[in-house]
């Protein structure tokens, strides 16, 4: 990419009338240079004031990628789906989209006059930047995140955990108090049995001291 610039502003400094004839006067281009990333696009304006022309063209560098004569267009084919225009040989407009880093160079507008000579405007650099470092860092963000996710617990997984030990210490709670309830019960009822038995014993052991007073009453 840096040899594509360098070689583009090469043949820029020792002009383009060593190239190609260079017009400034009489074929103006905008914009005079653009920066733009990979994926994006370039729109040139080209405006011929030469008179005495029979068609216009757009050139990468000395590639014809555009020609434009009697108002109608032929786009070279490696720019097919990449390049649209729009006007006439006098005054046209180029888009370039989907731009690549091998697309970064020098753009001319270009007329051939009746004498068959090509002039050209002093041309657009356009240079195209790659993403690689952002997609870099979206990459690694996107697997740190990634591992996070794996290293730690979601919303869902707390909320399940929290709920577990809610049951489990309701679960804990309610044998607790049944087994209580159930000691108390146990203990009441020994307890009601011993008195019965006692009582009993109690009941039998007056009957007997009465048969026995009631006998002795008697025999006297």
């Amino acid at each position: 990419m840096k040899l594509t610039i360098f070689l583009s502003l090469l043949c820029s400094g020792l002009g383009y009338d060593s190239c190609i004839k260079v017009n400034r006067e009489n074929i103006l281009q905008e914009p005079d240079r653009i920066e733009l990333n990979s994926g994006g696009k370039a729109v040139l304006t080209c405006s011929v004031l030469e008179s005495s022309t029979i068609g216009s063209n757009m050139r990468k560098r000395f590639k014809k990628i555009l020609s434009i004569v009697n108002n109608s267009s032929s786009i070279d084919d490696d720019y097919k789906d990449r390049l649209s225009n729009s006007g006439n040989s006098s005054h046209f407009s180029v888009t370039l989209k989907n731009l690549t880093v091998n697309d970064t160079d020098v753009y001319l507008c270009c007329a051939l006059t009746m004498k068959y000579i090509e002039i050209c405007s002093s041309g657009t650099l356009i240079i195209v930047h790659a993403e690689v470092t952002y997609k870099v860092k979206d990459t690694a963000k996107e697997e740190m995140e990634q591992g996070y996710r794996k290293n730690s617990f979601g919303p869902t997984t707390y909320i399940i955990t929290i709920s577990a030990m809610l049951v489990l210490c309701l679960a804990v709670l309610m044998y607790m108090k049944l087994k209580k309830t159930k000691e108390k019960q146990n203990f009441n009822q020994n307890t009601y049995v011993d008195m019965t038995q006692i009582i009993r014993r109690n009941t039998m052991g007056n009957s007997f001291i009465y048969n026995r007073t009631e006998n002795g009453t008697v025999s006297s």
